[in-house]
């Protein structure tokens, strides 16, 4: 979107500041989205995430009454992981990070005890398959590459 001449737009002020630790806190494990693109800018300019989530999200569901706390709670548990079974979440939160800037801050997980390693190596070779046909862009090889093959160890400063 191209903006007009002497226009600002709210996180314009970002870039003028120091790097921050910046703390989103969240009701439910969902809400990120509300604010996920400023926390991405946020990244992009070097400042430090964190997320703190109030609730385990055992409160339900609307509309599945029928579901236990412990139910609810697993379900949420498993939204927050396992994220190349649901493709289209995987294939917008690489496409951010791409577009951002920071793929290169991404860590590669399996996602176990979802899914294997080898489940989990599928997936993300494949993202791609969902734009075949399509206009929308691709995540670049060596953004799929890098993050199978960075030593996740050392980054996280593990001997």
């Amino acid at each position: 979107m191209a903006k007009m001449p002497g226009h600002r737009t709210r996180t314009d002020n970002l870039i003028k500041l120091k790097k921050m630790n910046v703390v989103s806190i969240m009701a439910h494990q969902d809400d990120e989205m509300r604010c996920l693109g400023t926390m991405l800018k946020c990244r992009a300019r070097g400042d430090q995430l964190h997320f703190i989530t109030l609730t385990d999200g055992s409160g339900g569901f609307v509309g599945r009454s029928q579901l236990t706390r412990k139910e609810a709670a697993g379900i949420r548990h498993a939204e927050m992981t396992a994220l190349y079974y649901r493709p289209w979440q995987f294939y917008n939160m690489l496409i951010s990070a791409q577009e951002y800037g920071v793929q290169h801050k991404l860590l590669f997980g399996t996602d176990y005890p979802f899914a294997s390693s080898a489940e989990s190596i599928a997936g993300l070779q494949n993202i791609n398959c969902l734009t075949g046909g399509t206009q929308l862009p691709r995540i670049k090889e060596k953004t799929i590459e890098d993050l199978l093959s960075r030593d996740v160890f050392k980054l996280l400063g593990i001997e």
